[in-house]
């Protein structure tokens, strides 16, 4: 009943469901004695974040931990396990005012700091709808530990902490560089966000970074030490990995006997990912060979458009026709299995102006592709070995990436140093030491 309940909640999204899920669980006399371990989420949809949260729900429930999986948004495709102790929480939000003192009372001494964030609109800091919430659950349930893998959830984690007043181990989880991210966005965003998270990480008892440029950059921007810093990769290669890559993609562009290569992109449309640069790399390399880009993702231009991002939409598809590419080009939207389309490509590309540690270029490694990347601030450059495992271009330069999609397709890397690569990051060593740093036998709160 237990798995029914919460497969209820994830295919309804339903506050009835979920309420279903608290009374069972209730019932049975281990809501207060679950002590579970906590990850904030912030929704269900396909991104590295909702990803790396599952694989981590799944290895501690594994190890026999109760979790507890906190959803900011109940929207999205994932589905997270349904065996075991765990509790799938759409937490509700609240209406802006009610959010912004809910600030207040946490912090009252911070008010100066985070008056920012209370004046600018709450889109820019989402989870902050959800924080009456938040603390309500810190209160009543005191989880072992809550994880916050972004900076939207860590500034709302540290506020809930200090509502509900509890000691509840907090963990802070960095999956992007920070600095990068900020300067993409506008001045007044990057001073409203800076000293409130500095603020918030206060309650924090471990902070994590993907790589070693984002360790880097935060003991940069906070006051850090970087031995203090726990550095490890996300989970990323499951163990079917060759199973799923194998799997041939229903498309016609991708047929053994094809004349035209094929480059295949993953990711969302949106301004990190910078695709306008891949669209006009593609146009430069069309100028010397024919060659198609298959971009895999769940927000494609009729998607954002739909979404209420018809601007981002039409921009897009603007570009595409501007640059006369239109028909070199497509959006296949949302795949449960990315890896068969980047398998059975020619080459992988990734045009992100600043990462973390991008999964999608490991599981190419994994898949034997040719990686062509930005060098973009964070960890693409240390998974590629400063390009041994793949080809560099600037952040923004369409010419350089250009010719690196010419180079790769003219001068292909080994498959097998591809898949030794992606074998570095072993998926079963980093889900060790997150269950470390949720379970750790000395916590130090």
């Amino acid at each position: 009943m237990h798995s029914l309940a919460v497969a209820q909640v994830l295919r309804t999204g339903s506050l009835v469901a979920t309420a279903a899920v608290f009374r069972m669980i209730n019932s049975s006399g281990s809501l207060k004695s679950r002590q579970a371990i906590a990850l904030c989420c912030p929704d269900l949809k396909s991104g590295g974040i909702q990803r790396m949260t599952l694989l981590i729900a799944e290895r501690l429930l594994e190890r026999g931990h109760a979790v507890d999986l906190l959803l900011s948004d109940r929207s999205g495709p994932l589905v997270p396990p349904t065996e075991g102790d765990i509790r799938v929480i759409a937490l509700p939000s609240s209406p802006s005012l009610v959010a912004r003192a809910a600030v207040i009372a946490a912090d009252p001494l911070g008010l100066p700091t985070n008056l920012r964030p209370l004046v600018l609109p709450l889109k820019g800091f989402p989870s902050l709808r959800v924080l009456p919430a938040l603390s309500r659950y810190f209160k009543a349930e005191q989880p072992r530990s809550v994880f916050a893998p972004s900076p939207d959830l860590i500034f709302s984690t540290g506020l809930a902490r200090r509502l509900a007043g509890v000691q509840t181990r907090l963990v802070a989880s960095f999956r992007s560089h920070l600095s990068a991210g900020l300067a993409s966005k506008s001045k007044l965003r990057g001073r409203t966000l800076l000293p409130a998270l500095e603020r918030a990480l206060r309650e924090f008892s471990a902070v994590h970074a993907v790589s070693h440029a984002v360790a880097d950059d935060l003991a940069a921007l906070f006051d850090l030490k970087r031995e203090n810093i726990q550095v490890f990769h996300s989970p990323t290669l499951s163990g079917d990995i060759e199973q799923r890559a194998a799997e041939l993609p229903e498309h016609p562009w991708f047929a053994a006997d094809r004349e035209v290569p094929v480059v295949v992109a993953v990711g969302r449309i949106s301004p990190q990912k910078d695709y306008a640069t891949l669209f006009r790399a593609l146009a430069y390399a069309c100028r010397s060979r024919p060659l198609r880009l298959v971009v895999v993702g769940d927000d494609g231009p009729v998607k954002a458009a739909e979404g209420g991002r018809a601007k981002t939409a039409q921009r897009v598809l603007d570009l595409i026709q501007a640059l006369d590419i239109a028909e070199a080009v497509d959006f296949v939207g949302y795949q449960p299995n990315p890896l068969s389309w980047i398998a059975h490509a020619d080459l992988f590309a990734l045009s992100s102006r600043f990462e973390g540690l991008p999964n999608v270029v490991i599981e190419a490694l994994a898949c034997g592709r040719t990686v062509v990347a930005t060098d973009a601030p964070g960890g693409t450059a240390e998974i590629l070995r400063e390009g041994c495992h793949g080809y560099l271009a600037a952040v923004g330069d369409a010419g350089g990436l250009g010719e690196a999609l010419l180079k790769g397709l003219a001068q292909p890397l080994d498959p097998n140093l591809q898949k030794a690569r992606a074998a570095d990051f072993d998926w079963q060593s980093s889900l060790e030491a997150y269950e470390r740093l949720l379970a750790p036998a000395h916590p130090e709160r």
